[in-house]
């Protein structure tokens, strides 16, 4: 697959969540040097699987540019893991939330990756093929181990980790807002983070948008915890409510097929009678043209639907 060609890959949205999330400049400028120069550099797969470059391949199929993939061997979906973790942990300009949650990921996965490189442990187990501090006193070894990797301690790794599991319990339930939270466009405590992995989708949404409405990022200050709790207890009061009483279709009258002819008969009698008092009270040569010109119109008009009237009865009739 080193040929330029628009492959298509599969997109793992787990593995793309653990990508290095672009700015706005940066990915408008990563667009740009694409669409003018081209994309030559492989895009690393596992399985068909990208595992670096997801950025690089939504702007080639949107502009239909083609590229090289790279495909690499990995023995589990963990080792892949492991590998973009480091790869993101390389980059620049990574949001702090990105960096915790990348290393947390990493921390996960090496733990599972270890049981699997070295699955027997004991007494008998020769030394070359021992788990890396294999019953160590601390009992945290794959802390210690990445920590090295990343100079932070056993314990600030361990943090991360549970701080990873949090982001993706709320991906799980809300992704758009565990989103934000990796970009940092929605920033909170590590604390709150927990606490709002244990909270409903909907609970979510309420302290996000009171969080975003108020410019307060501690998320769980008392006045966003009243007004939840109050849209709690108000669902519970409208849930205990006994079921409103539908409201009764109101029943048409039945079709009556003289009424409208009935009504017009009872309106006729006040046209001829109005004509009859403009004839007797107004001076017509005292009256304006446009007026008496207006009057004909209306005059001619009426004349002309009585006409048709008349003749619609006198066909009913078979006149």
């Amino acid at each position: 697959m080193n040929e330029l060609h628009l492959y298509n890959l599969i997109v793992d949205s787990d593995f793309k969540k653990m990508a290095p999330i672009l700015s706005t400049e940066e990915s408008t400028d990563l667009e740009q040097e694409i669409v003018y120069n081209g994309y030559y550099k492989p895009i690393i797969t596992w399985n068909k699987t990208i595992l670096d470059g997801f950025n690089q391949y939504e702007i080639c199929h949107r502009w239909e540019v083609p590229f090289k993939v790279e495909e690499i061997e990995m023995r589990t979906r963990d080792e892949a893991i492991i590998y973009i973790c480091k790869n993101t942990l390389k980059k620049k300009n990574l949001t702090d939330e990105q960096y915790r949650y990348c290393i947390g990921r990493l921390y996960t996965a090496y733990k599972t990756f270890m049981l699997v490189l070295y699955p027997h442990q004991n007494q008998y187990t020769p030394e070359d093929q021992r788990r890396p501090g294999y019953n160590s006193p601390s009992g945290n070894t794959t802390a210690q181990m990445v920590g090295e990797m990343v100079f932070l301690s056993s314990g600030t790794v361990a943090k991360y980790g549970i701080f990873a599991k949090a982001i993706d319990t709320i991906y799980d339930k809300v992704p758009d807002i565990a989103m934000e939270m990796l970009s940092g466009s929605f920033h909170i405590s590590h604390d709150n983070t927990i606490k709002l992995a244990e909270m409903s989708p909907d609970e979510i949404k309420v302290i996000h948008d009171h969080a975003v409405l108020d410019g307060d990022n501690r998320l769980l200050h008392s006045s966003i915890q009243r007004s939840l709790q109050q849209s709690k207890e108000r669902a519970q009061r409208e849930s205990k409510r006994p079921a409103r009483k539908k409201p009764e279709i109101k029943q048409m009258p039945k079709y009556d097929p003289d009424a409208e002819i009935s009504s017009l008969a009872l309106t006729i009698p006040t046209w001829i009678s109005s004509m009859k008092r403009t004839q007797s009270i107004s001076n017509f040569s005292e009256a304006s043209t446009a007026a008496l010109w207006k009057l004909e119109k209306k005059l001619d008009a009426l004349q002309e639907s009585i006409q048709i009237l008349q003749t619609a009865i006198k066909e009913e009739y078979h006149e």
